[in-house]
């Protein structure tokens, strides 16, 4: 039968729900002098809020659960000010019995003029859980980032490829004509001389006759300009090739035919790397500087090793890339050099090379001048050959005949 209305279950069973709302719960419970901030009563786990048994509590002044100036770090210190008004606070420093600092919770409630409750629970493991949250969160956030950029960086190697078997199809294709163009150009030239020797001198040679050799050595120019394209469009195709090299001893090599470059670094610097592709990325870097320089400006390559990476910096004292052509000196045939002269292709090329090699290369901060700088890896990745054999394609490309059938 259910109790009737008059029948207060609440006050027949004031002392069980005391005991299972003060004793059997979480949370420390005090009841605190208004006036003095002094533990009347103490109610509650206390050992595992304060350190404390509850007889110690008993009389105790809550000032002495204050944290030194300074200790309390990343979180409020306790403070009995915190009591002069109701409210809950989240996390409060507090100063344990033993001297240590412990993570609390606060709730205040003032019963009369006189009497405070102060209910107390520690919320240390809450808060090292919300830290271990958050710092999971920061590793996702940091993985999702990498994710992007190795998504970027794919499909800029997958736009790479498909412009490296273009470019090295078109170079194969180009290679023949430009070879056929400019040695009959040479047999033009040759052919013109012996009609000059073999003309009578009594008569006055043609006009067209004189014009012709001019001509001839026109086209030879441009078939040499077309094969010196043809030629670096074929270095997409090169494949990277892995020594243990000493780095130091290579640039040396690379740069005995500049003469106005200094080079710093280590006296030696092993890697397991691509001799080759080292050449094709800064080839190209020192005869920019060589140009922007002058030809007795002085050139500095700089190499240091940072971690498992190692750092070209190429600088000059030229006038420097304006920033509003920064963005594009990458981009192939994109170049400032008067009409003639260069392909625009070095730096498109350059960075193809430290791409190959496992790096970057980028404009580097410079006060003067320009400063390039290429980061590659000590060990060249084992990564899948994304540039395509133009050659092997193409023989085994299915015949017309069985594409037709």
């Amino acid at each position: 039968m259910p109790p009737s209305p008059s029948d207060d279950l609440w006050l027949r069973h004031a002392v069980d729900l005391s005991r299972a709302l003060w004793d059997e719960c979480p949370e420390l419970s005090l009841l605190v002098d208004a006036q003095r901030f002094v533990v009347v009563e103490a109610r509650g786990p206390a050992v595992p809020n304060l350190g404390l048994e509850l007889d110690a509590l008993r009389g105790l002044s809550l000032e002495r659960l204050e944290p030194a100036e300074g200790e309390a770090q990343r979180a409020v210190p306790f403070s009995v000010s915190l009591l002069e008004q109701p409210g809950l606070f989240s996390e409060i420093s507090v100063k344990r019995a033993d001297g240590s600092l412990g993570m609390i919770s606060l709730s205040v409630h003032h019963i009369n003029p006189t009497l405070i409750l102060v209910r107390i629970a520690n919320v240390a493991h809450q808060v090292e859980f919300a830290a271990e949250v958050r710092r999971v969160n920061g590793e996702l956030q940091h993985a999702f980032q990498e994710l992007q950029h190795q998504g970027r960086s794919l499909d800029e190697a997958r736009r790479a490829a498909s412009l490296s078997h273009f470019a090295a199809g078109l170079a194969h294709e180009l290679n023949n004509p430009i070879g056929i163009l400019s040695s009959n150009a040479g047999s033009l030239i040759d052919y013109v001389k012996d009609v000059e020797e073999q003309w009578p001198s009594s008569e006055k040679q043609p006009e067209e006759l004189t014009e012709l050799p001019l001509i001839a050595q026109t086209i030879q120019h441009s078939a040499a300009r077309v094969a010196e394209l043809v030629r670096c469009l074929r270095e997409l195709e090169v494949k990277a090739r892995k020594e243990n090299l000493d780095v130091m001893h290579a640039l040396r090599q690379i740069v005995a035919p500049y003469k106005t470059v200094t080079v710093a670094g280590p006296t030696m610097l092993v890697a397991n790397t691509d001799r080759e592709a080292i050449g094709r990325l800064l080839r190209p870097l020192l005869d920019n500087a060589r140009r922007a320089a002058g030809p007795q400006g002085d050139i500095q390559l700089e190499v240091s090793l940072h971690g498992d990476s190692i750092q070209f910096l190429v600088k000059d004292q030229g006038p420097g890339i304006p920033p509003a052509i920064a963005p594009r000196v990458f981009d192939p045939f994109f170049g400032t050099s008067p009409p003639g002269q260069g392909l625009g292709l070095g730096l498109f090329l350059a960075r193809r090379a430290a791409s190959v090699l496992g790096g970057d290369l980028t404009i580097g901060e410079s006060a003067k001048g320009t400063t390039m700088k290429a980061v590659i890896p000590k060990e060249m990745p084992l990564t899948e050959e994304l540039r395509v054999n133009y050659e092997a394609l193409r023989s085994s490309a299915p015949s017309a005949s069985r594409r037709s059938g």
